[in-house]
């Protein structure tokens, strides 16, 4: 498999995780696979427009859960308030249209410690990430891509040996923590993939590179898992989920 677009750094894109909600869901809104081929073709300049569409969620992914939005909205500023009902629960991701397919890519913007404790959202530390999932060819299982940037360094080469299958809870940061914990209640059966290119690390852009991550992804098209040869698990490793 070969994606039609290799990543680039345009202008114009949200910098920083903590962006408004409503930022987030105009550059999402782009992907939506229920729009005539014709209006994505003239959105999407500079993307190659698959044949099959995946699904891409239209608003970035904060809370683990409603109650948590829910501590937010009761304890933080007013003016995060209209930001906050821009952004997803993991259970608003999961249930979202997919209407069939394969292929669902997310981008998640969210506290990088994951406590959601309620403190003012001035305080917080934010990070971003980009999901994929994809569907196993049997229809039996899926494959889970977690790719973050500021990939940890300790799956680093070592004299060009890497630790085969390292333990998820080793890899995974808060929000990424809270993740896994919520998809093995939905899926007994799935493998977890982990980014380990590093050419972004501590770039102060996170925001920047999952978005073009979701663009790369998106023109991959709506398929299957391809197997070693599939091109959206480049430079990604598999993390042992015991």
């Amino acid at each position: 498999m070969k994606c039609a677009i290799p990543i680039r750094r345009p202008a114009r894109l949200p910098t920083s995780p903590d962006t408004f909600g409503r930022t987030f869901e105009r550059f999402l809104a782009q992907f939506d696979r229920a729009s005539p081929r014709t209006e994505l073709e003239a959105r999407l300049i500079g993307v190659s427009v698959p044949v099959s569409i995946p699904y891409v969620h239209p608003r970035c992914v904060t809370f683990a859960k409603t109650s948590q939005r829910q501590t937010y909205l009761a304890r933080t500023d007013e003016k995060w308030h209209h930001d906050l009902v821009a952004r997803d629960t993991f259970e608003e991701f999961w249930q979202g249209p997919k209407r069939g397919a394969k292929t669902w890519i997310a981008l998640f913007a969210a506290p990088q410690d994951g406590l959601h404790n309620g403190r003012n959202m001035d305080m917080e530390i934010w990070h971003a990430f980009a999901l994929l999932i994809i569907k196993s060819p049997s229809g039996y299982g899926k494959h889970v891509v977690i790719w973050d940037c500021d990939c940890a360094e300790q799956l680093d080469l070592d004299d060009g040996h890497r630790m085969p299958r390292p333990r998820a809870t080793h890899v995974l940061t808060g929000c990424q923590k809270e993740l896994l914990r919520f998809i093995k209640k939905k899926k007994s059966s799935f493998r977890l993939w982990y980014n380990t290119d590093a050419s972004w690390r501590y770039s102060g852009r996170c925001v920047q590179a999952s978005m073009l991550k979701v663009k790369n992804w998106f023109s991959c098209g709506d398929l299957p898992y391809g197997g070693e040869k599939d091109a959206r698990l480049n430079n990604c490793v598999e993390l042992s989920l015991t």
